[in-house]
């Protein structure tokens, strides 16, 4: 018999949670760039994060994102800070 099992070890409530693969380290630490709309046309800015567990590929982000902020999870290793950005798809 083959059984797939999916076993919930902790419920996260409150948390914001990103794709492991969209956080970079450096010397400085973690981070992830995210999609800034205050100049008008979209751009690619780097902040610093602070990291949780990850669960099954996502990652808990403690501190540096806020509800609302448009992580780059593609790509994210070919942008530098202030890049102009053309947005292909979103999702939440």
């Amino acid at each position: 018999m083959i059984a797939d099992l999916f076993l919930t070890r902790r419920v996260l409530e409150d948390r914001l949670v990103v794709p492991q693969t969209s956080i970079l380290r450096d010397e400085n630490g973690f981070s992830v760039y995210i999609v800034d709309r205050s100049g008008g046309a979209p751009a690619a800015r780097r902040v610093a994060v602070e990291t949780g567990p990850t669960f099954g590929g996502d990652t808990v982000v403690t501190e540096g994102l806020t509800s609302g902020d448009e992580v780059i999870v593609t790509g994210q290793n070919s942008v530098t800070d202030g890049d102009g950005l053309e947005i292909i798809s979103t999702e939440s």
